[in-house]
């Protein structure tokens, strides 16, 4: 993949303010690097704004992002979709009779649409065309394209903001969590869900870990980072969870999550991973290590 030198650019750390970073990954010809005052681990220098959202292409939702999520000729795999979702849903029910919920990057609405059936109103914001269409025509949502720092929403008007799989994509996180605490009711919650950068699949796979993608993650959190940033955009009271009831193995660890599937390195992981993920995914959960942040 080549890079065009004006189609990338620097950018200070989105933690600390920091200009000087140093590469520590080199994926596609884009580097990942470490800010030296906060050690945060971002794109550095990265795709512009214009490059970057070309990713995210009708192509891009039809033929990679529903058929790996169970819907690859848009059909609703509610079952999936339900034991995927509702162990996240479950830690905001304290806060459901309070008002609504507000999805950030919600992709085709599946979280959403488990949200709406178990009695939430929901709103999402999603950058993806496709995707709003989708969930607007047929899952029947409450969506709009944009982001959230330029919506129109008003302040202290939802219980509940989420963001899964969503922060590490953004080009300003603080940004957007700053946003995210005007629009919550005082006393409300949001839940964040990002890869873990101190995950096991990370340390076994190194370079080789498919999260590792600067082109699309521009941000890599570990407990540390994320709860800096958290308490720098207002937040209080974070607390971590680490596996969900009911959470299967495979989302606490998973071996799927390569570059290189057909290497023997890679081979050896996934076998190993599917022989020893029951045991190893607990284990995960109590030393930290598991693939998500909560």
């Amino acid at each position: 993949m080549e890079i065009k030198t004006q189609t990338v650019e620097e950018i200070p750390c989105n933690l600390c303010g920091g200009q000087a970073s140093e590469p520590v990954y080199i994926k596609n010809g884009l580097p990942i690097a470490q800010c030296q005052q906060c050690q945060l681990l971002y794109a550095n220098p990265r795709l512009t704004q214009a490059e970057i959202w070309k990713r995210y292409s009708p192509d891009y939702f039809w033929q990679e992002y529903m058929p790996a999520h169970h819907a690859p000729n848009g059909e609703y795999a509610a079952d999936f979709h339900e034991m995927r979702n509702r162990p996240m849903l479950e830690l905001l029910e304290p806060f459901k009779e309070n008002g609504r919920l507000l999805e950030v990057g919600c992709a085709a609405g599946f979280f959403l649409k488990v949200a709406s059936d178990a009695g939430w109103e929901v709103q999402g914001l999603e950058l993806m065309e496709p995707a709003v269409a989708y969930a607007c025509q047929t899952l029947k949502l409450d969506m709009e394209q944009g982001t959230l720092e330029d919506s129109d929403l008003a302040a202290n008007s939802f219980a509940a903001v989420v963001l899964i799989e969503t922060l590490e994509h953004l080009l300003d996180p603080a940004a957007t969590l700053r946003a995210a605490y005007r629009v919550l009711q005082p006393g409300g919650a949001i839940f964040i869900a990002v890869p873990n950068q101190n995950s096991i699949m990370h340390t076994l796979y190194g370079e080789d870990w498919a999260v590792l993608s600067p082109a699309e993650h521009l941000y890599y959190f570990t407990e540390d980072s994320l709860n800096q940033m958290l308490l720098q955009t207002g937040f209080r009271h974070v607390k971590f969870h680490w596996r969900l009831k009911k959470q299967p193995w495979h989302e606490v660890v998973c071996p799927q999550h390569t570059t290189k599937p057909r290497t023997l390195k890679g081979l050896a992981l996934r076998s190993g991973t599917h022989v020893v993920g029951r045991l190893l995914a607990p284990l995960a959960a109590k030393i930290k290590r598991t693939d998500r942040l909560m």
